[in-house]
């Protein structure tokens, strides 16, 4: 996967400290570890949405 072009997604909560947490498969998949900067987009979401 080449990680400056592909886009991932996934659903995704925020967490009381305020983070979103990369699912392991996607880090790892993206060669991502901790203190990466990431290009993020966000879309609000209903519950009934997630896929």
């Amino acid at each position: 996967m080449d990680a400056e072009k592909e886009w991932v997604r996934f659903p995704a909560t925020i967490r009381k400290d305020n983070r979103v947490t990369v699912p392991p498969e996607v880090r790892k998949a993206l060669g991502l570890k901790e203190g990466d900067l990431v290009d993020l987009q966000i879309k609000k979401m209903e519950l009934g949405e997630v896929k």
